[in-house]
């Protein structure tokens, strides 16, 4: 019996030290804002960067895609090269290349061909065929770039007019 009215008074203490508060809470201040002397910031001493944070302007695209093959495998690598073994073809545009490898280099539209020599007869073979349109070259090395279409020939056998040329 004595507890409960303990248990009473401490909970009606409790109450009445609440009320206070509350009112507290609900009274409108008025906040004033506090007063500054003229300008307390110094001026910008720091000379302006002259690094641009402009991104070079990327490459342009080819025109059509790049269609490429291989007979054995073909390899891409982290800096921007894709090798092609074993009879690989690329195809661009009216224009096919036919080798024993190929490498592309990606981010210049440069592709690289050659054969291979075959140590036992002493011969090269799947040599660089360069077909633009109807007309075909047959080299040694090959390299040529899609978007500029010059390319550097090695070695170069064609037929024209049904007498072939070296």
């Amino acid at each position: 019996m004595l507890s409960s009215r303990v248990y009473i008074l401490f909970l009606f203490i409790f109450v009445l030290l609440l009320f206070p508060d509350e009112m507290m809470s609900q009274q409108q201040r008025e906040i004033l804002p506090v007063a500054t002397e003229g300008d307390t910031l110094r001026s910008d001493t720091l000379i302006a960067d002259s690094l641009t944070l402009v991104a070079p302007a990327k490459k342009q695209p080819l025109n059509a895609p790049v269609i490429y093959e291989a007979n054995d495998s073909i390899v891409f690598t982290k800096d921007g090269y894709a090798h092609l073994y074993g009879n690989g073809k690329v195809n661009y545009e009216k224009i096919e290349l036919t080798a024993e490898i190929i490498t592309m280099e990606i981010d210049s539209s440069t592709v690289f061909a050659r054969g291979v020599s075959d140590s036992l007869n002493a011969t090269e073979k799947g040599m660089p065929v360069f077909k633009d349109g109807d007309t075909t070259y047959e080299t040694k090395l090959i390299r040529y770039n899609f978007k500029s279409k010059k390319g550097i020939i090695s070695n170069l056998i064609t037929q024209q007019n049904k007498y072939e040329q070296k």
